[in-house]
């Protein structure tokens, strides 16, 4: 449910564009690779075998250096290809690419249950969607049914991203209000359905947080800072229980710059200078600034 730029410049979510009852593969590529070219061409070139099956070309290159490739391959020929620029990196990220060719297939009901790297052939990815195709467990129809029943999540609106902000700020490491507070907050906003398992609410959660975190601005009057992205907040104010929530619980996209250019591992270790240069340094507030970009760093790296 990412934003991607489509061929026409114009931004688009996968939600949007993909059938959800539809199995579903992910090639991420590079138009400048030739092991992209050769796996363009054994996909389009068996498109017949795989009728039944959405594809999303995506890559982190330009509109103009990517045209060529799209020419050549006749992608827009293709009703089920869509193809999309990952301009702000979100998807790279996401499946934390190592390598071009990559493919992720997802099942019907939206589940990542197979993946490569390098060139793969047109067998093993044929043999992989038939099985999914023809797979008919009740865990899947559950599943199925469970997303059905639940209504499209609204797009949140700035008074949303405004409660999340003061939910932050209220937020005290000794009294379990607050912390309450924002997990009630982050699930009403990622339309999470009653009794909705742990594991289903995480994913849920993320989801909505890598799609929309770069718009939570804080712009509240009891701090100097104005209009940043409410991790900053969350550090400057020490709210560790935030963040380890956010890292370890829900695993979310922490990387990703703010307006000023700098990311939230950026601005916690130019805060731990700032710190440090006081006379006398605080070694309390200190401590638990360094916990939190320590926190933030271990959670990069997963």
């Amino acid at each position: 449910m990412e934003s991607l730029i489509g061929i026409n410049g114009k931004p688009f979510s996968t939600r949007d564009v993909l059938n959800k009852e539809m199995v579903t593969i992910v090639f991420y590529l590079s138009p400048e690779c030739g092991a992209c070219a050769e796996q363009t061409k054994a996909i389009t070139s068996n498109m017949n075998q795989m009728k039944d099956v959405q594809f999303l070309f995506v890559t982190a290159y330009s509109q103009e250096s990517t045209e060529a490739f799209l020419e050549d391959h006749n992608i827009q020929n293709y009703e089920n290809i869509r193809f999309g620029y990952d301009a702000n990196l979100t998807l790279q990220q996401h499946y934390q690419l190592q390598a071009v060719p990559s493919i992720y297939l997802y099942n019907s009901i939206g589940q990542l249950i197979q993946e490569w790297t390098g060139y793969t052939s047109v067998e093993v990815l044929e043999a992989a969607v038939d099985g999914k195709i023809k797979s008919d467990s009740s865990r899947e129809k559950d599943l199925k049914e469970m997303w059905e029943k639940v209504e499209e999540c609204p797009e949140p609106t700035e008074e949303d991203f405004s409660k999340l902000c003061w939910d932050v700020v209220e937020n005290l490491e000794d009294e379990d209000t607050g912390v309450y507070n924002y997990i009630l907050t982050l699930r009403r906003l990622a339309c999470v359905p009653k009794g909705s398992s742990p594991e289903n609410t995480n994913k849920l959660i993320r989801e909505w947080w890598n799609i929309y975190a770069p718009n939570i601005k804080c712009d509240l009057e009891v701090l100097a800072l104005k209009n940043q992205n409410i991790l900053k907040y969350a550090v400057h104010l020490m709210r560790k229980q935030f963040i380890t929530d956010l890292v370890e619980e829900y695993e979310v996209n922490i990387d990703y710059p703010d307006d000023d250019g700098k990311s939230v591992l950026k601005f916690c270790e130019e805060e731990i200078v700032a710190l440090k240069a006081k006379v006398p340094v605080d070694n309390e507030h200190l401590k638990n600034v360094t916990d939190i970009c320590n926190n933030l760093k271990e959670g990069k790296k997963e």
